[in-house]
């Protein structure tokens, strides 16, 4: 008789991953994902089953703040490096990135036509930023 022979190596099917350590989040305006501060990163997760989407990478500096545009196709981050990041969802890479306050940002959102980003700093101001332009 024929001696069964055990498997040496498997196929990965899923793999978990941490994708939120405490702090901001944004949520898609059709609630199909989340956007979610990792540390210095951002984890875009689906939310139907769990699944890291993309990561976008950071800076070094904890993500302090994220907003989506209405159609789910800009986020934009803060984090403690004092940069305000406007991120292209689809390719994962950064627009654009400016110096928008002389402390941390401490919160943002974006208006209903998502021509417009409120943001709110640790250095007591408030200020709103035509990202067209």
């Amino acid at each position: 008789m024929d001696k069964l022979q055990s498997r040496k190596s498997y196929k990965v099917g899923n793999r978990l991953e941490p994708f939120y350590t405490g702090g901001p989040l944004s949520l898609t305006s059709g609630g199909d994902a989340v956007a979610c501060a990792c540390g210095d990163e951002v984890k875009l997760v689906q939310l139907s089953n769990g699944s890291v989407l993309k990561t976008l990478a950071g800076d070094s500096e904890p993500i302090t703040a994220l907003a989506f545009t209405p159609n789910a196709r800009t986020l934009f981050t803060a984090s403690r490096s004092l940069q305000t990041k406007r991120w292209d969802v689809a390719s994962g890479e950064v627009s654009r990135s400016w110096k928008s306050h002389e402390a941390p940002v401490a919160d943002m959102a974006v208006d209903a036509s998502g021509c417009l980003l409120a943001t709110g700093s640790a250095d007591r101001s408030a200020r709103v930023w035509d990202v067209d332009k």
